[in-house]
């Protein structure tokens, strides 16, 4: 993961977490530890849930809902949660 803060809010975000991990300064100075980071998250890539963007797409699209349906029912802005499809569907 290679990151520059710049002016961006998404580059300051990746500093900060990189930081707060106490990764940004090992991996500057030991760029072999950078190599086996990357073939970390590869390989976590298809098997983490981090990585499941259509699960993630789900469960955004299932709040979307049900902020369509308090709206269309009168009911004022409040946060609220929901069951993620995956629950519903036994998955």
């Amino acid at each position: 993961m290679l990151t520059s803060t710049g002016d961006v809010f998404a580059g300051r975000v990746a500093t900060s977490l990189l930081h707060a991990a106490w990764l940004a300064p090992d991996l500057t100075r030991h760029p072999d530890r950078l190599s086996e980071l990357k073939s970390k998250l590869k390989r976590a890539t298809g098997s983490r849930s981090l990585f499941d963007t259509e699960r993630f797409a789900r469960h955004v699209e299932a709040a979307y809902a049900a902020m369509w349906q308090r709206w269309q029912s009168g009911e004022s802005a409040a946060s609220f949660g929901v069951a993620s499809r995956d629950a519903r569907m036994g998955q």
